[in-house]
């Protein structure tokens, strides 16, 4: 959880230094009658700056995303998998009986190969154990 506040804390730093630069005026010579161009730029300035606000939240929103990924990808995908198996040993077993061992034989290597992430997440077995109840297999 760490992590997350310090690349947060990162992102916000970063997004005040873009903001900061927005607010930036140069300075104004008034010997060449510039004086009124800071207030006829300002519509400009907020424009922007809510532009760059918006692309701040997307990129938050998209960095978000693939860590999301990244991190779950393992576990939907072995949930899908589970369900899918399952499912699929259901139908066909009532169907073909005699295709029901190599189905059942399908599912256990489904959870060997997610071996690892069943040691991480013990309730991952009572997931699979809930689907042996409910499909009677």
């Amino acid at each position: 959880m760490r992590k997350f506040t310090i690349g947060r804390q990162q992102r916000e730093i970063e997004s005040k230094a873009k903001l900061d630069e927005l607010h930036h005026f140069p300075e104004i010579d008034s010997a060449h009658g510039d004086c009124g161009a800071p207030s006829r730029k300002r519509p400009q300035v907020k424009m922007s700056i809510q532009d760059l606000k918006t692309e701040i939240n997307k990129d938050i929103d998209d960095q978000i995303r693939q860590e999301y990924l990244r991190r779950f990808r393992k576990e939907v995908d072995f949930h899908h998998k589970v369900a899918y198996r399952f499912e699929k040993a259901y139908r066909l077993g009532r169907k073909h009986p005699e295709k029901l061992k190599g189905l059942n034989i399908e599912i256990i290597e489904v959870i060997s190969e997610h071996s690892d992430y069943l040691e991480h997440d013990p309730m991952a077995i009572f997931y699979c154990l809930y689907f042996c109840i409910y499909y009677r297999n």
